[in-house]
Formats: C-alpha cells, sequence, structure tokens
C-alpha cells in the first residue's frame, strides 16, 4: 500500500488494518493523522449564545495497542513522490 502525508481519515485507518494486522506492506511516508485519536463530529448553535460549536462523538483507537508507534509507519520509507519506483522495484 502506498501512503503520504496526505493520506488521512479512512484511508489512513485503512493503511493501520494492513500494518497492524500482517496484511500486506506500506510503502511510502507516514499518513497525515495518527490512528487514535477523536473524530466524527457533530455540530450544532447554542441556543443563547447562538455560538458555533463543534465536538467529537467517537474516540478510535489503533488495532494494535501494544504498538509504542503513534504514528502508521512505512514499511519502507521514501518520498510519496517515489513510492511507485519504489514498489516497482520491491516487486522486480
Amino acid at each position: 500500500m502506498l501512503t503520504s502525508a496526505d493520506t488521512f481519515s479512512s484511508a489512513m485507518m485503512f493503511a493501520e488494518y494492513v500494518k497492524d494486522n500482517g496484511l500486506g506492506k506500506i510503502i511510502g511516508e507516514a499518513p497525515g493523522n495518527a490512528p487514535s485519536g477523536y473524530g466524527d463530529t457533530a455540530t450544532f448553535v447554542l441556543p443563547n449564545s447562538r455560538l458555533l460549536v463543534q465536538i467529537s462523538t467517537k474516540q478510535f483507537q489503533r488495532a494494535d495497542k501494544n504498538t509504542d508507534d503513534i504514528w502508521v509507519s512505512p514499511d519502507i520509507a521514501c518520498d510519496a513522490d517515489n513510492a511507485m519506483d519504489v514498489l516497482y522495484r520491491v516487486l522486480s
């Protein structure tokens, strides 16, 4: 799987599942957000002040809770611009 700093949200979660469950190799850069954190926001307006509020409604936990890696580190690190070339070298 190829990743870069522009790999976010569900794409990052997919990379995390691939990495943590040994389903394949990650080539490129670490995704742009951490696998453990908060998300799925709800937005509402406070009735008196009319301020717009946004809060997280879910906590996401990394599949492999035993890892010390706070990011999804690639198995083969390289610049995202070179990841396809690296993939071709690995495959040949």
